[in-house]
Order: structure tokens, then C-alpha cells, then sequence
């Protein structure tokens, strides 16, 4: 049958990226319903980052401890976009997930290998 795979054969859909996709979605949704987004550049250790925070609430609650970190207005495009959001403030709940649990452990707790001690 087409676009089933057989036996043996990994699943062709992204469920990660159609997940991300609808997290893009809903993030939008919550930036509209606070008022839109609020972008922040950062540079941390030469990465530069954007923070996108639906609505001021999360832009307060979240940003003000890497306000020493903001980029200045020609360090270049971001290499990373991070959009943030909560349920609680913005009325949006994130989508649930497209994938099935995975199965739990038996619940015992898994030891390190035994191996030469660390010293400090």
C-alpha cells in the first residue's frame, strides 16, 4: 500500500516537525490574543538568539535576568528563534503530542556502570 511502510521500514512523517509546525501555529494564536509578540536579541557565547514572548507577561516574568546578554543592532541575524508562550496568560494550550508515549520502565532506578572514582 502507498505511503505505508513495510515491515522493517521507518515510518516518512515527520511527527516532530508537523508537531513544531502546530506549536508555531498556537504560539501565534497567543501572541494575538496578548497583544503580539515581543522579540528579544541575545548573544550568549557568540550564539545569536531571539527570544519571541507572547505578550508582555512572559516577556517580564522571563527576560529580565538575560538583559546584560541583549544583542547589539548590528550583530547580524539570529541563529536561533525561540517563541515562548503559556496557557495561563495567553488563553492557548500547546497541541498534544502527535506520537505515542513510550512505553515506562519498570521503574527501578538504573546505576552508573562501575568505573574508576572521581577525584576533585
Amino acid at each position: 500500500m502507498q505511503g505505508q511502510p513495510s515491515a522493517g521500514e521507518a515510518p516518512t512523517t515527520d511527527l516532530a516537525g508537523a508537531y513544531f509546525e502546530q506549536l508555531g501555529e498556537r504560539f501565534e494564536l497567543a501572541a494575538d490574543a496578548t497583544g503580539g509578540a515581543v522579540d528579544r536579541e541575545l548573544e550568549i557565547a557568540g550564539l545569536r538568539l531571539r527570544l519571541r514572548c507572547a505578550g508582555e507577561r512572559m516577556q517580564a516574568a522571563l527576560l529580565p535576568p538575560f538583559e546584560h546578554l541583549a544583542a547589539g543592532a548590528s550583530a547580524g541575524a539570529p541563529q536561533l528563534t525561540i517563541s515562548l508562550f503559556d496557557t495561563a496568560s495567553t488563553g492557548v494550550a500547546a497541541p498534544p503530542p502527535l506520537w505515542a508515549p513510550l512505553p515506562a520502565e519498570d521503574g527501578r532506578r538504573r546505576r552508573p556502570p562501575a568505573g574508576p572514582a572521581l577525584s576533585s
